[in-house]
């Protein structure tokens, strides 16, 4: 074997070996990307993310999500801790009937909440004819 063909063949092993460390770590971080999206919180925050893309999914979810809260406080504002079965299968049907009702029809609700909650926590201010005048002590 000539000098030559020697010197070639150990610049090819050489840029091989080194081919193959660069696959080697490559392979390594596509190995540690797949380990960090299929760890569970990431694989439910990835979710999340998804449901907070799509619009009409996000708004169903909110109106269900309402309509089965509204029945369940109903259940309980209408029965408290019923100990009959009649008055709790009466009280499971009622959950039933509010819950549908209001998944179905959540923009009156929407509405209604809304209304409640600016007239709660909503800051007044005085128009000028509700002004405050001091009290005087003339008779």
């Amino acid at each position: 074997m000539n000098m030559v063909n020697k010197k070639h063949l150990q610049e090819l092993i050489y840029n091989f070996e080194n081919q193959q460390i660069a696959d080697k770590i490559e392979m390594n971080n596509a190995f540690n990307v797949v380990v960090e999206k299929i760890k569970p919180f990431n694989i439910l925050k990835s979710t999340l993310l998804d449901i907070n893309n799509l619009p009409g999914l996000k708004n169903n979810l909110l109106d269900t999500t309402l309509g089965v809260a509204a029945g369940f406080l109903t259940k309980k504002v209408v029965l408290g801790k019923a100990q009959n079965p009649v008055k709790e299968m009466i009280g499971t049907l009622v959950q039933i009937g509010v819950t549908s009702l209001l998944s179905k029809h959540s923009n009156g609700l929407k509405s209604i909440g809304t209304i409640i909650f600016n007239g709660l926590f909503k800051k007044r201010t005085p128009t000028p004819d509700q002004e405050i005048k001091p009290i005087s002590n003339e008779k």
